[in-house]
This record gives C-alpha cells, sequence and structure tokens, in this order.
C-alpha cells in the first residue's frame, strides 16, 4: 500500500533534492501492536532495583522499649515497627524484575508501522548520506539541519557509516541521535520529526 509515496530528501548541505520514491510495501498501521511495543520498551528501561529494609530486616529492636503494662503507654513491641523513627519500611519496593519480550518479528514490524505513520502524518524526511574526508564540526550539522527541520527538535537516524556526522550532533540540544539498527517504534513514535540518513532509510523504504 505504500508504493508510489515519495518522502521529501535533502543534499548533505541541507537543500531541497529529488524526492526519495517508497518501493517497499509497508503494513497497515496496527495501533495496538505499537503500543505493546512501546510498553515493552519502557517496561525493560525500568532498573526494578529500589529495595527497602521491613520490620525485620532492619538492625536493632530486639527487645521490648517497655513492659506491657502499667507505664500508661501504648503497647509496643519493638523500636523497628514502621511508625518509629529508624524503623522498617510497610509494603516498600523490592526489587524487581519488569523485562518483557516481544518476538522480533513483532518488534520489526511495530516499527515500520510507527515509521510509516510518521511519513502519513509528514514528519519525516531523508537526507543524503555525509560522505566527506574532512571531519564536520557540530556549527555546520546545526546549519544543514535547521534547514531541514526548522521547527526544533527532531530525531537523526544515522547508519553505522555516518559516524562524523553522528558525533557532530551529540552536543546539538533538541537534536539525538540513534542509529538505525538499534531504532524501535518507541524511538518513531516519540519524535517530533525524523530525519533519516539515505542508507538507513532504505533498510525500510526500499524492496530487498
Amino acid at each position: 500500500m505504500s508504493k508510489g509515496l515519495t518522502i521529501p530528501q535533502f543534499n548533505i548541505v541541507g537543500e531541497k533534492a529529488e524526492d526519495y520514491v517508497v518501493t517497499a510495501a509497508l503494513p497497515k498501521v496496527n495501533s495496538d501492536l505499537v503500543a505493546q511495543a512501546c510498553r515493552v520498551y519502557l517496561s525493560n528501561l525500568r532498573q526494578g532495583n529500589a529495595s527497602t529494609k521491613g520490620k525485620g530486616a532492619v538492625r536493632g529492636g530486639g527487645c521490648k522499649p517497655w513492659k506491657q503494662k502499667g507505664t500508661g503507654r501504648a503497647r509496643q513491641g519493638s523500636t523497628r515497627s514502621p511508625h518509629w523513627r529508624h524503623g522498617g519500611v510497610s509494603h516498600g519496593p523490592h526489587p524487581t524484575d519488569y523485562r518483557l519480550a516481544l518476538p522480533p518479528k513483532m518488534a520489526d514490524k511495530a516499527l515500520k508501522m510507527s515509521l510509516f505513520d510518521r511519513l502519513a502524518h509528514n514528519r519525516l524526511a531523508v537526507m543524503a548520506d555525509y560522505s566527506s574526508s574532512k571531519p564536520l564540526k557540530t556549527k555546520e550539522a546545526a546549519t544543514i539541519l535547521a534547514k531541514i527541520a526548522p521547527k526544533g527538535r527532531l530525531t537523526l537516524v544515522l547508519d553505522l557509516n555516518q559516524e562524523q556526522f553522528l558525533k557532530a550532533t551529540n552536543n546539538l540540544v533538541g537534536v539525538r541521535s540513534v542509529l538505525a539498527d538499534s531504532l524501535n517504534a518507541y524511538d518513531v513514535i516519540a519524535a517530533p520529526f525524523l530525519v533519516l540518513s539515505a542508507s538507513a532509510a532504505n533498510k525500510w523504504f526500499k524492496d530487498n
């Protein structure tokens, strides 16, 4: 259903070039699958290492602070009860494994769906691969990206052979650089605007 679609394409200096033609067939967007992929990704980011000590784990408090009767005060069994200062924590967090699994084929399909959604909403552009041997300065990279996406924040998706451009954009405010091999559905959905290098775009928008 995506054949015949085009994506705005820019050259390495940020000038408009001939449109990028999509030849790969991308699947119809299934919002439930994309949401599931995002949930799995966010859940796997959680460390789950928060830990608190309960009444029995706090050191001390092995004897009653005062006798059971005759003092006029409320009966107490330990100074390490949760309502005491330096006492244990009731119902506190403990180390938990939040990791979820998603079959690779489902993750790949969710990624393609999210990319097609960005394309349908005109929030996607393709940039020519930077192949110069001359080191690229951060200021130069900022000027190029400002021409492609003048409205501000964006996510830049680069292939492994774009190391120079990746280094030049690491310190740019509002620009997030991601390698194509590690891109996922959440990265795409969370991005206000996507700029893909030509070699990265070929992974999803060209027939293999």
